[in-house]
């Protein structure tokens, strides 16, 4: 059944692609993908809040990750895991080889590049098991966590609506339907019907996307005859799911919003349950949340969130700030999951932009294409002051000598890559502030 749908379906869409040779890897890993959701399903019922937390600290006192460059570097003999160093993400973007594994072989890993929604993109490489757990489980597991009992009739397990390329996978273990991921271009209508198309077409089980992708067919509104069809599931993350944005989602298609946190650097951190609340995946991380200063917040005190796991054997990343924002309650849950909660959760908000036509639009792709074109730019921000008119600040790593040529080029890439291109684009250089939560696109209308 799914090699003929993948058939199907690979045919039907031109740009769609498979990896086969990813997918003949992937099978070798299937034991260990039933180890880690076990692991998953267990961890959610664990009496101990951190498991992780007193072995991580052992792994850097005994000098078991010293086949990593910079935690060869440190000291041994920390008496507590708070005295551990962060990582900051511009580290990683300064020195990425410090940070991966000297001891295993190029062909045995995989490389990949964080969203850059708050910054210029990490990169990222994972050993392969923690790949395909990072591919195939974020979805399983947030289904679990809700509830929902493991699907193997669905013919699609899983329909994502991304901004990048067409992709089919195919579970290593055959149990479960094929993950379909279609890219939706906010310029091109007819990517935006072929999106709607096949959620009638093929009936997946789960949607998933980022909430200013969904809003963005929300906001063209969706051309669906869902008929009787219903997914079991509508899965956001990403990004912040507003209220908003979630009640519109359960009235369109009529089914639970399942919201998710992680990050490419390190997979599913967290997953909602019955109740509404983030539960920490406490198999794979131990998550703090500390103030300003670095020093440990307590319990419902709202700071920024650090996570540590050992998962990744590549690429192990110890006390590493997310500069997402929230708190932390270990208080039982009516859900009767046992791991701590994520409350008051402020991380990463993408709003849409509007247009003077009232046309809605992602900027989220002006990441890579300003950080790409321009070496010396440190950070920047968009504001779209009416919708007609946008501010592009910019933050220099040093004041290049063509400053004012450089800016008046970044005003007319931004002004170029719009839709429509009648919008003042205002360019300015500004020193950001290094204490509160930054974002890159703001909309104040």
């Amino acid at each position: 059944m799914a090699s003929s749908l993948l058939q199907q379906l690979l045919s039907k869409y031109d740009s769609l692609t498979f990896d086969i040779e990813e997918y003949l890897v992937s099978t070798k890993y299937v034991d260990h993908l039933e180890r880690r959701f076990v692991a998953f399903r267990k961890g959610m019922h664990e009496i101990e809040s951190w498991p992780l937390k007193s072995k991580i600290l052992n792994s850097i006192n005994g000098g078991e990750l010293d086949h990593i460059p910079y935690y060869a570097l440190q000291k041994k003999g920390y008496a507590s895991f708070e005295d551990l160093p962060f990582i900051e993400k511009n580290d990683i973007r300064a020195h990425p080889a410090r940070y991966v594994s000297t001891s295993v072989a190029v062909e045995d890993s995989w490389s990949s590049q964080s969203y850059g929604t708050t910054g210029r993109a990490v990169n990222i490489r994972y050993s392969n098991e923690y790949y395909f757990d990072v591919l195939y489980l974020p979805i399983r597991k947030a289904a679990a966590c809700v509830g929902f009992e493991e699907c193997t009739a669905n013919s699609v397990f899983a329909l994502g609506i991304g901004e990048t390329g067409d992709f089919v996978l195919v579970h290593p273990t055959n149990e479960h339907g094929l993950y379909l991921e279609l890219r939706i271009d906010p310029d091109n209508p007819a990517s935006r019907h072929r999106v709607q198309e096949a959620i009638c077409e093929l009936k997946p089980h789960f949607i998933s996307s980022r909430p200013n992708l969904f809003n963005l067919l929300l906001d063209k509104g969706l051309d669906l005859d869902l008929d009787e069809y219903r997914p079991q599931a509508v899965m956001s993350g990403g990004e912040v799911l507003s209220l908003n944005t979630r009640r519109r989602l359960e009235e369109f298609f009529g089914c639970r919003v399942v919201n998710r946190y992680g990050m490419s650097e390190v997979g599913l951190i967290a997953a909602e349950c019955v109740h509404g609340y983030l539960h920490v995946d406490t198999s794979a991380h131990y998550l703090e949340i500390v103030d300003e200063s670095g020093r440990p917040a307590e319990p419902g005190e709202i700071g920024q969130i650090v996570i540590s796991g050992l998962g990744n054997r590549v690429m192990p990343l110890i006390r590493y700030k997310t500069r997402d924002v929230g708190a932390v309650d270990l208080s039982p849950c009516e859900c009767g999951h046992g791991s701590p909660r994520l409350v008051n959760f402020g991380g990463r908000k993408l709003p849409n932009f509007t247009l003077p036509n009232g046309q809605a639009y992602s900027p989220v792709p002006l990441t890579s294409v300003l950080f790409d074109r321009f070496p010396d730019l440190s950070e920047f921000q968009v504001v779209q002051e009416s919708s007609d008119v946008l501010s592009l600040l910019v933050e220099f790593a040093a004041t290049p000598p063509d400053q004012n040529d450089q800016m008046r080029s970044m005003a007319e890439i931004v002004r170029s890559a719009l839709p429509i291109r009648d919008i003042e684009v205002r360019c300015n250089a500004v020193q950001f502030s290094k204490t509160s939560k930054f974002e890159r696109f703001r909309s104040l209308i």
